[in-house]
C-alpha cells in the first residue's frame, strides 16, 4: 500500500455556520463577484471585539522526552483568571481605517451601540459619502445590530 502522507495536525478553527447562513454568505458572493477594488471603497465594514490582556491564543508546540514535560523551556505559562479584557469597535473601507472606539460597558445592548455609532460611524460615513457618493454600510447579524431601535438610528440618520 502507498503512503499517502497522513499527518496529525491542529483541527482548523472556523465559525460555525447553519446551512441558512451559508446559503446566503454564497449568494452574497455571487452578486458581488464581478467588483473590483475601486467598488469596494464606498464599503465600510465594522465589528466589535474583545481584547484580552494576558492571553496568548497561540499554542506552543515543543520537542521533548516524556521526562521534559516540566522542564522550563518545554512548558508555556498560563495566568490566572481572566485579565484585562475591553471591547472595541472599529471599521475600515478602501484603504483607510475609522477610529477605534473603547466600549467600556459590561453588557453591550442596543442604546450602548447605537452610541458607539455616533461616536464612531457618523465623521467615517461623511468621510466616505463626500466623495464617492452613498456609502455601504456592512456589519454581522448580531441582535444589537438588527434591533428596531438600531434600525432606526440608521433610518434617521440616512446610513
Amino acid at each position: 500500500m502507498a503512503s499517502v502522507n497522513i499527518k496529525k495536525w491542529r483541527a482548523r478553527k472556523r465559525a460555525f455556520l447553519k446551512d441558512e447562513h451559508a446559503i446566503k454568505r454564497l449568494a452574497l458572493a455571487k452578486e458581488y463577484k464581478n467588483w473590483i477594488k475601486e467598488d469596494f471603497e464606498v464599503v465600510i465594514f465594522s465589528d466589535e471585539c474583545m481584547v484580552e490582556m494576558s492571553k496568548d491564543p497561540k499554542a506552543i508546540w515543543v520537542f521533548r522526552t516524556l521526562k521534559e514535560k516540566w522542564y522550563k523551556d518545554c512548558i508555556q505559562g498560563v495566568t490566572k483568571g481572566s485579565g484585562i479584557t475591553l471591547m472595541v469597535w472599529a471599521c475600515i473601507w478602501g484603504k483607510n481605517k475609522g477610529p477605534v472606539i473603547p466600549i467600556f460597558d459590561r453588557s453591550v445592548d442596543r442604546f450602548v451601540y447605537i452610541g458607539v455609532l455616533e461616536d464612531g460611524l457618523v465623521d467615517v460615513w461623511q468621510e466616505v459619502e463626500d466623495p464617492f457618493g452613498d456609502p455601504i454600510f456592512q456589519q454581522d447579524g448580531a441582535k444589537i445590530h438588527t434591533a428596531r431601535d438600531t434600525m432606526a438610528w440608521f433610518a434617521e440618520n440616512y446610513i
